[in-house]
This record gives C-alpha cells, sequence and structure tokens, in this order.
C-alpha cells in the first residue's frame, strides 16, 4: 500500500505537466515529477532536494530549456512494427555471430532510417538461424541491410 504522499505523486506530476507544458506535449516528465516531489508538504524527498540545491524556479526553467529532449527521451512506449514487408533470410552460424557483432556499431544507423531486424533460430532446420529485415523508409532493399550487417566481408 503506497503512502499517501506517494499516492499523490502522479497527481500532483499531472498537474506540474499542465502548469510547465513541454511545447504543448501533454506528456509528463522526470522534470514534472521533480517538481511534484518539491511540492510534497513535509515531505523526506523534498527536503532532501533543497538540501541538495534543487529548487522549483531551476526545474521550471530546465523544463522549459530541454523539455521537448527529455520528452523523446524517456518515451518509452513500446514500438508497432510493421506487419508487411518482411524478409526472411537463412544465415549460418558463423554469420549469425557477424551480424551480432556488429549489431550494435551498425543498429543507431539503420534504425535512424527505420530498418527493423530480428534474430531467431530456425526450428525446422537447427544448423540454420534466421534473421528478419524490414527496410522501413531506408531505400535500402533487405538484402543490402544483411550485407552491411554483415560486413565489409560479405
Amino acid at each position: 500500500m503506497p503512502t499517501p504522499a506517494a499516492a499523490m505523486l502522479g497527481e500532483l506530476a499531472r498537474q506540474q505537466a499542465e502548469q510547465h507544458p513541454v511545447e504543448g506535449d501533454g506528456r509528463i516528465t522526470s522534470l514534472h515529477h521533480l517538481l511534484a516531489l518539491l511540492m510534497l508538504p513535509r515531505g523526506a524527498a523534498s527536503r532532501l532536494l533543497r538540501e541538495l540545491g534543487v529548487d522549483y524556479g531551476d526545474v521550471v526553467r530546465r523544463i522549459q530549456e530541454e523539455g521537448a529532449r527529455r520528452v523523446r527521451s524517456e518515451d518509452w512506449r513500446r514500438e508497432e512494427l510493421p506487419v508487411e514487408g518482411w524478409q526472411e533470410f537463412r544465415v549460418t552460424d558463423e554469420q549469425d555471430q557477424a551480424i551480432r557483432r556488429r549489431f550494435h556499431a551498425v543498429d543507431r544507423q539503420l534504425r535512424r532510417r527505420g530498418v527493423r531486424y530480428m534474430f531467431g533460430r530456425n526450428m525446422d532446420d537447427p544448423e540454420w538461424s534466421l534473421v528478419r529485415i524490414h527496410p522501413g523508409a531506408s531505400g535500402l532493399d533487405p538484402r543490402e541491410v544483411l550485407d552491411r550487417l554483415l560486413g565489409p566481408a560479405s
């Protein structure tokens, strides 16, 4: 059972988001929760924040300066994956390992262009792994995406 202060926190954060909106966006950021903590009467959290030098005006300025960036970075809603346009490739275990090694280096570049991909085991033929690729709005063919993931040696 949450304490009364914790139960109020969500509502206080919503009120702070209404009072200090981020470019018309109604979403609540961590900065709005900080404001809510500062508003709690006789709360240990508000005392601690004040002792650390965090005050209401500073947080409001941060919302104005970087609120839009915070809204984007704190948006944890699940992405809807496209239903159509996926292509599946069978790859060897060696290729699978090469893709996974390059995954993080190439991932950011490709994701910005809308490319999505998934890994899996081929249950029908365990000697092969599966890679499913959706090219998004990248203008690339799924095979070109696979080649990028395999690296220069492909």
